[in-house]
């Protein structure tokens, strides 16, 4: 080794050693980031897509039964709850498509109710928490309400990309309640 002998190598390693074993911490200590990066993205777009599902199936869930359940049961519930929420959106998108591909016009009516469910209310949620992060009287500047409106409507985007309304990509979890959509369609509108 050099006159320049680090102070965290190992005894008896050589500098060609010391150097593969800094490269090897290197690479590990930026894969462990990139890790928690995609781990924050992930959670923040789960949070954006799931939150008002899951938000609305916990206030259904505390409705129906008011508290009277343990709270086990309410995390499951909810999760029941916000699953069914998401197949019928997803029949809803499957009913779309089916009387968009029958060339019926009642189609953007289902359109308007979906994106109005699932990107308008995700984007007015994500909005108002950008909003409750200010003080009272920083909510009044124009900059603080021009960053709220920005991030709810890139949230709303962001949503209505995830959904492709117009596409048949489903994930495969709701793909029965999509089919349904479709097969119904095809049922009610086939000729006698």
């Amino acid at each position: 080794m050099s006159n320049n002998y680090p102070f965290d190598a190992e005894p008896g390693e050589s500098e060609e050693q010391y150097h593969q074993r800094k490269r090897a911490e290197s690479e590990a200590a930026v894969g462990l980031l990139m890790s928690l990066a995609r781990l924050a993205y992930m959670s923040i777009r789960f949070g954006i897509i799931y939150c008002f599902f899951l938000y609305a199936a916990y206030q259904l869930v505390i409705f129906l039964w008011s508290r009277e359940i343990g709270s086990w049961k309410i995390a499951g519930l909810t999760l029941v709850f916000t699953y069914l929420m998401l197949c019928i959106i997803y029949l809803l998108k499957g009913i779309m498509l089916g009387l968009r591909a029958n060339k019926k016009g009642w189609w953007k009516v289902l359109w308007v109710l979906c994106v109005i469910i699932t990107c308008v209310f995700p984007a007015v949620l994500a909005k108002t928490l950008v909003l409750s992060l200010f003080s009272f009287h920083n909510k009044q500047l124009v900059s603080v309400q021009l960053l709220a409106w920005a991030v709810g409507i890139f949230a709303g985007f962001y949503v209505y990309n995830i959904y492709q309304f117009l596409t048949p990509v489903v994930p495969r979890i709701f793909y029965w309640s999509f089919v349904s959509g479709v097969r119904l369609t095809k049922w009610s509108f086939r000729p006698l």
